[in-house]
Parts: C-alpha cells; sequence; structure tokens
C-alpha cells in the first residue's frame, strides 16, 4: 500500500484589521440587497440576432445588427461597403448571415428548417433582381 504525504504550509503573519467594516443597517435591508442582486443574476434577458422587417434594405441583415449590437443600420451598411470594397469579406458576411439568421416573424424554430427558408428567399429575391434588371434593358 503506497501512502502520499501532503505538506500544507499555513501563513501565520497577523493580518490587519479592515479600516471600515462592511455593517448593514437592518436584516430587512440585507434581505432586499440578497434578493435584488439574485433577481438580477436569474432575470437577465438574452438577445437574440434576427433579420429585421423594419430596416430592410435588401435582406434586413444591418437592421439587425443594428437593433442586436445597438446602433444605427447606416453604421453598419458602412462597414458592410468598406470590407466588401476591400477584399469582397463584406459580401461574405452579409450572404452568410443572410442564409444563417432568421427573420424575426420565421415560423420555423429548428434551424434547418430556418436556413431553408431563408434559400427560398434569397432565390426570390435573386430572381427579382434579374427581372428587372432584364427589364430595364428590354424596354
Amino acid at each position: 500500500m503506497i501512502v502520499k504525504r501532503c505538506v500544507v504550509f499555513v501563513d501565520r503573519r497577523p493580518v490587519a484589521p479592515a479600516t471600515k467594516p462592511y455593517v448593514l443597517a437592518s436584516k430587512a435591508q440585507a434581505t432586499k440587497t440578497t434578493r435584488d442582486s439574485a433577481e438580477g443574476m436569474f432575470n437577465m434577458e438574452t438577445k437574440h440576432l434576427y433579420r429585421s422587417r423594419d430596416q430592410r434594405i435588401i435582406a434586413g441583415v444591418a437592421g439587425g445588427l443594428a437593433n442586436y449590437f445597438g446602433v444605427d443600420p447606416v453604421i453598419i451598411r458602412v462597414a458592410l461597403i468598406v470590407l466588401t470594397a476591400l477584399n469582397g469579406f463584406g459580401l461574405l458576411i452579409y450572404l452568410g448571415l443572410w442564409l444563417l439568421v432568421p427573420n424575426v416573424d420565421s415560423v420555423y424554430v429548428d434551424s434547418r428548417s430556418q436556413v431553408r427558408e431563408n434559400a427560398e428567399e434569397m432565390r426570390g429575391t435573386a430572381q427579382s433582381v434579374v427581372d428587372r434588371i432584364r427589364g430595364t434593358f428590354s424596354a
């Protein structure tokens, strides 16, 4: 049988007393403070990223990101345009978010159905853009 020894060293230096001890005014205040901190800890609102219907120009991606981060959608749009102009990465981000992020009023719960819905919306939007371009040049 193998016995391992564990040695614990304890610091025995005296500790200076606190200059201002923390004292609550009453037991009721202590209970209220504990209850308020517990409610704040368990009632945290979770934010979800959705594509916007109100602030939509193409697919609502910039509007949804603006709602999520609490900024103006123009800032998000300009950032995506700059990223697209620099290296094309902004367009990839936009298309990826368009495909993966659900609409605010999406009826599907599972992610696979949401992606299918978004892909159908992308296909419909692309078809309408092609039809408008054809109508412009054929007229």
